[in-house]
């Protein structure tokens, strides 16, 4: 948009002329009348008097060139020239095609521009065009995640997901968010203009009204019924649609944007490739890139890239979700009743999937790629366990949870959710990093979690099994116990009651199903992310042994400071509004903001910009650092000779993943139930297409090039085991 507020104030140079006493008579002619006609200037050279018809202008009018017959909108063809419209103190640019434009004021109209149909496009004096500028006693914030405004924002076009999850989560930092508002009022001030702006080659048609709105190149605005107080952000390789009967106010509509089908949006800021339909309702809000959206109703919410809400019963609010999430029909997450305010708030990092008609209290926190099941969970919950399934008991109506779900019964969701993000994002310029992969550290972190808190509850459930008391027995000896039955005897394993500490509000202990499964495919899943990011990368870098890998990510290794520390220790990973960053990088960024040294939002985001470049390298450091920690030491312990029997693991891994993807998608060709509605295997192939879809094959594929890169390295001649990296 910066871009297009400097094209309008370059447009102040066109060399302009006044009205010749024959154009005037022939204005007239053609029933067009001026206030005073020595205030209509013209451009000198292009200028066609013959293409006004029927207009009327008040003030001061500017007027471009007229050198076109045509311009075309899919089926409309409108004459360029303007015809049935009423200007007042606005700029017209070359080649518009303008009709029945009822009042139009205070607007700067680019070049190639149809309008068509419009009751109202007009701009008061001093619009801030939804921009968190502070003006008198105006409040143009965005009150994300919690209804108090505790968190509330102030928008500007161009705000990312990270941005918003930045300025939202850390409000005990007063000396970041008074910078941050100053930054953003400077910001918003500098490139906000005196009226609004119709960017070149917009297309509006049959419009109600169009108040204090800012309308970037390309976009096309067909049937709306308000926009007040707001910043389309379009351009000619994404442009932005705005449909029939939609209502926007104060709010900012990002690039590629698709509104349509009598969407109502209040206080809202959306990101690149975001589809709103069907009626949905969304006020104060962040909506991330590529999120679909309709039918439903959306408050006071955080949501990151790749949310899918499309039923017309489901409700979110007050909520940060992590993205990569679906809400299910009937879904009513977030009810503040339990408190003596307004106030609750739920937060659900990556790939939150509750289930049909399932409800939720604040407060709420859950892992990554939790799914619930259907039913009504009357208490507040706290779920570290990602990749899980979340259900209540039939008998008791108690919460029951199957950590790593995702992994022992539907391997084929967790790959297929490996590959479609990437394919579906639709962004022609990736203004932010997206983290798409399930296993990332982010997620991977939270596994050795899961991990740790499995192993402690399994070695308490072991020990009181056996008739010992588990008072006395500290933490390490618990998970030593619970690592040790976990591994060793699955079998005395399924025996126990393994019971989840402090998940439910009132309910000291919550039951787990298919513990020692769980954990092993939890462990399974951790190698797997860690030979996914190794072996490529040591290919592309052409690294052959573990002491070349450790030297070539020695910066980095020293940098995390872990090479020296516990097994137990990691560094903090957060999904930062979908860019997954460390806690010190974070914390570095955040500093360099308070210093003063960042003075825009684009200084900002190339920090954020630098981080994301070198993720990739950052990651593979992070497999190494799992790697080890798996394993039960440090990275400075991790020998060649250790390296090489982790790398034997990985070709019976990668066939177990590929054999549960097969598996679990070939329940649905194989139950008898699914076959009772054809009538043959053919009918059934035609309609739901073969089992060997091209998840299960890309996933086939992958595994096959992961298991030729180990078994290449594992070739390689060994480094005694006490020859270290020091």
């Amino acid at each position: 948009m910066e871009e297009i507020i400097k094209k309008w104030h370059s447009q102040k140079a066109v060399e302009l002329r006044s009205l010749r006493s024959d154009e005037i008579a022939q204005l007239a002619a053609q029933l067009n009348t001026a206030s005073d006609w020595n205030n209509i200037t013209v451009v000198a050279d292009g200028f066609d008097a013959g293409k006004v018809h029927r207009c009327s202008f008040e003030g001061r009018i500017e007027i471009g060139a007229f050198k076109r017959d045509f311009l075309r909108y899919g089926t409309v063809a409108l004459k360029v020239g303007l015809y049935g419209s009423h200007f007042r103190d606005s700029v017209i640019g070359s080649d518009a095609a303008i009709h029945n434009l009822l009042y139009c004021s205070r607007q700067f109209i680019g070049d190639n521009v149809i309008i068509s149909n419009a009751a109202e496009i007009s701009c008061s004096a001093g619009a801030a065009f939804g921009m968190g500028i502070i003006k008198n006693d105006e409040n143009p914030v965005i009150e994300l995640v919690n209804e108090n405004g505790g968190r509330a924002v102030l928008p500007f076009p161009g705000m990312t997901c990270t941005d918003a999850f930045v300025w939202s989560r850390f409000r005990a930092d007063s000396e970041l968010m008074d910078r941050l508002s100053q930054i953003t009022n400077h910001s918003c001030k500098e490139i906000c203009p005196d009226r609004a702006v119709i960017a070149d080659n917009t297309v509006i048609l049959n419009v109600k009204a169009m108040r204090n709105t800012l309308t970037g190149p390309c976009a096309v605005i067909d049937g709306a019924e308000l926009l007040f107080n707001s910043t389309i952000l379009s351009d000619s390789e994404e442009p932005t649609k705005i449909g029939a009967a939609i209502q926007i106010r104060n709010s900012i509509i990002g690039y590629g944007n698709e509104i349509n089908s009598a969407a109502q949006l209040s206080s809202v800021m959306t990101g690149t490739a975001v589809s709103i339909s069907q009626a949905a309702r969304i006020n104060h809000s962040f909506i991330g890139d590529n999120a679909f959206i309709s039918c439903c109703e959306i408050a006071n919410s955080l949501i990151m890239p790749f949310h899918c809400q499309h039923h017309n019963n489901s409700f979110l609010i007050a909520s940060i979700i992590g993205g990569q999430s679906n809400i299910a029909a009937g879904a009513t997450v977030g009810s503040n009743h339990n408190s003596r305010t307004c106030d609750g708030e739920l937060w659900a990092k990556r790939g939150f999937w509750p289930g049909l008609c399932t409800s939720f209290k604040h407060n709420c926190s859950f892992a990554s790629f939790t799914m619930a099941a259907k039913g009504d969970y009357p208490a507040e919950l706290d779920l570290k366990l990602p990749f899980s399934l979340l259900a209540l008991d039939k008998k008791s109506g108690f919460p029951v949870i199957f950590p790593a779900f995702w992994f022992t019964h539907d391997m084929y969701a967790a790959m297929r959710s490996e590959q479609k993000f990437a394919k579906r994002d639709k962004r022609v310029h990736r203004r932010q990093f997206i983290e798409h992969n399930i296993l990332a550290p982010d997620t991977v972190s939270e596994i050795f979690e899961a991990l740790y808190l499995i192993e402690l509850w399994t070695g308490k459930a072991s020990f009181t099994a056996k008739g010992i008391s588990t008072a006395e027995k500290n933490a390490l000896e618990l998970t030593h116990e619970g690592k040790t039955v976990l591994l060793a005897d699955p079998h005395f394993c399924s025996t126990l009651d393994i019971k989840a500490e402090n998940v439910e509000r009132g309910r000291p202990a919550t039951s787990l199903k298919n513990t020692a499964e769980a954990y092993r495919m939890y462990r399974m899943m951790v190698r797997y992310y860690c030979v996914k990011n190794l072996l490529p990368y040591m290919q592309e870098n052409n690294i052959t042994t573990l002491n070349e890998l450790k030297s070539n990510l020695a910066s980095l290794i020293e940098t995390s400071n872990e090479l020296n520390s516990s097994p137990a220790s990691v560094l903090e990973w957060l999904n930062c509004g979908s860019m997954v960053i460390t806690d010190t990088a974070l914390s570095g960024i955040i500093q360099l903001i308070k210093e003063k040294s960042v003075k825009t939002w684009t200084d900002i985001h190339s920090l954020f910009d630098s981080f994301s470049s070198s993720y990739k390298t950052i990651k593979t450091c992070h497999a190494l650092h799992s790697l080890a920690k798996l394993e039960g030491m440090t990275l400075k312990e991790l020998r060649e000779d250790i390296f090489w029997s982790f790398l034997q693991t990985v070709s019976q891994d990668c066939r177990t993943i590929g054999q549960l993807t097969l598996s679990s998608r070939a329940k649905d060709f194989n139950d008898p139930f699914r076959a009772i509605v054809y009538q043959s295997e053919d009918e059934m192939r035609c309609v739901l297409g073969s089992i060997e879809d091209s998840v299960i094959k890309q996933t086939a594929e992958e595994m096959e090039k992961l298991i030729a890169l180990a078994a290449a390295y594992s070739m390689q001649p060994q480094t005694a085991a006490g020859d270290d990296f020091t």
